[in-house]
């Protein structure tokens, strides 16, 4: 029965056991005169592999689709965008997006979108510090300069003017 068990899980898995965890298994040795606790701990052996190489494979999906979000972020930062726009690209729910964003990079998607903007502000006024508030406020993304200016200065602790001088000194 637990060999059966085990045959089914890589079945639904939709691997076979030496791709997943390096070792073809010998399910005749199962059926002969193998004491029960050596049935047990060649079981218990296959599970525990098994379940490290799962987790390790959800690790490495987790790291690309919040590099993917990430992407998705740096690519559209200039534009007015919203979870909702992550949500489509992703082709998932609004809620789930976010929740997913939060625990993969343990910040929310609008705190990371308002860092990224600051920091791409940032770098726009050390390369022009006489660029206007408005053009620059539009080219991060911000439909309002006063909107830019609250999120600049929450982030820098100054306004954008104030960093555009002493990035010009």
């Amino acid at each position: 029965c637990l060999a059966a068990m085990i045959s089914r899980l890589f079945s639904d898995l939709r691997t076979r056991p030496v791709d997943l965890i390096g070792e073809d298994i010998d399910y005749g040795a199962f059926y002969q005169d193998m004491p029960a606790d050596e049935i047990i701990r060649r079981i218990r052996d296959i599970l525990s592999k098994t379940v490290a190489a799962v987790a390790s494979s959800a690790d490495e999906s987790d790291a690309r689709m919040l590099s993917q979000m990430k992407r998705f972020i740096h690519e559209n930062y200039m534009r007015d965008i919203g979870l909702q726009d992550l949500a489509d690209a992703f082709n998932i729910s609004p809620k789930y997006c976010g929740m997913l964003f939060s625990r993969l990079s343990n910040d929310t998607f609008r705190n990371y979108l308002n860092l990224y903007r600051t920091e791409e502000s940032k770098r726009m006024l050390r390369e022009d510090p006489c660029i206007k508030i408005q053009d620059l406020a539009r080219m991060v993304g911000f439909n309002s300069p006063n909107s830019f200016i609250r999120v600049f200065s929450k982030y820098t602790g100054m306004t954008p003017k104030a960093y555009a001088e002493r990035a010009g000194e």
